[in-house]
């Protein structure tokens, strides 16, 4: 059924209903930390502390492993807008010369490049 329904049966009060289908959609989606939260959730719920404990555990370091690679990401933007900004003018007279030795087609050889 899916995350949603998990979420609704466990804000119901039936947490113990979806324990199977969020361990399923957690060996599917290993690297969902928010699914791991919800199997955490719903073992909690369904009185499997030890399991409900080292879910949310592996939850956690998922998330944190998440976050920083979504920091070193924009750290990589940040270096890539600076970057394309200090050699603008560049960028445009490069994207002009390829559209020059494009081809002979009047949209700088793009068509020949989608129909290969």
């Amino acid at each position: 059924m899916g995350i949603v329904h998990a979420v609704d049966r466990i804000a119901s009060g039936f947490p113990g209903e979806v324990v199977d289908e969020l361990e399923q959609l957690c060996a599917e989606h290993p690297e969902w930390a928010v699914a791991r939260a919800y199997y955490g959730t719903a073992l909690l719920g369904a009185h499997r502390v030890v399991e409900a404990r080292e879910t949310l555990e592996d939850a956690l370091a998922l998330a944190q492993i998440a976050t920083a690679r979504a920091d070193l990401r924009m750290v990589e933007l940040d270096h890539a807008q600076q970057t394309a900004q200090a050699v603008a003018p560049c960028l445009v007279f490069i994207d002009e010369i390829e559209k020059a030795l494009g081809g002979d087609s009047l949209d700088g050889g793009t068509t020949a490049r989608v129909k290969a």
